[in-house]
């Protein structure tokens, strides 16, 4: 099982997850080589490849878009809340280490055609 962190993630974190020994495959889009392309190009590669996408829930317009976009692909999708985007660097560090596992272990619960999304605190909720 592949997570594919986009660019609202960045891609420094992602690479100190896969340095410090994330137990799963983790790729970005940067590393892939990936950056700057739209999404209309990259997700659906990203689905063929059986790949979950984690992206930072922007606000609710593009996540209701983007969910129903890759739901009806039957790929598989989990939204960071809104709250990632107010927080700095070293927080959002804390918070996606601290997270890890749990996103992880529900990306492993997950079919084609899901969406999760997690808040800052509490369980991930199905949309």
């Amino acid at each position: 099982m592949t997570l594919v962190f986009d660019e609202n993630i960045s891609s420094r974190l992602v690479e100190l997850l896969a340095k410090c020994g994330a137990p799963k495959e983790i790729q970005h889009l940067r590393k892939l080589g990936w950056q700057g392309m739209a999404d209309h190009v990259w997700i659906p590669q990203a689905i063929e490849m059986g790949w979950i996408i984690v992206t930072a829930d922007r606000n609710e317009v593009t996540r209701r878009l983007s969910s129903k976009t890759i739901k009806d692909a039957e790929g598989r999708i989990i939204f960071l809340g809104q709250f990632w985007n107010s927080l700095e660097s070293w927080e959002m560090t804390k918070w996606l280490v601290a997270n890890y596992d749990r996103i992880h272990a529900e990306a492993s619960l997950m079919n084609g055609g899901d969406a999760v999304l997690f808040n800052q605190t509490g369980p991930p909720n199905r949309l």
